[in-house]
């Protein structure tokens, strides 16, 4: 079966298997199985993990003058799209560029994901 990636995977600070649980498509109808089988110690890890994982997940790093350039339709916020003071230098965005970074550095160089259809 073919792997699919999650959101950033690849960053070094973006841990997945620590916070998720992969299930194939066909496990579906037993996903509730699946998951009440998780011992409680490991649902305490996996939510320790998320909870320093968050940031990296969250687009937070626009500003007002960002949304306005994009003909934002909702409301502007008067500051910076931060939910709990992060920076947003290492926000969702952040961590796209440097996958990007990452693929072009190794386009060329066996890395993986470094394809043209992927640069």
């Amino acid at each position: 079966s073919t792997k699919e990636e999650r959101p950033l995977e690849g960053l070094a600070d973006l841990h997945w298997d620590d916070m998720s649980v992969r299930v194939q498509p066909q496990q579906i109808p037993r996903l509730h199985e699946i998951l009440a089988a998780i011992p409680a110690e490991r649902v305490a890890a996996m939510r320790h993990a998320m909870a320093n994982a968050w940031p990296r997940l969250l687009y937070s790093s626009y500003t007002v003058r960002d949304l306005k350039a994009l003909d934002w339709p909702g409301h502007l916020p008067s500051e910076p799209a931060s939910y709990l003071g992060e920076d947003g230098t290492h926000d969702a965005f952040e961590g796209a560029m440097a996958l990007l970074r990452q693929r072009a550095a190794g386009f060329g160089h066996g890395v993986r994901g470094a394809t043209p259809g992927h640069v």
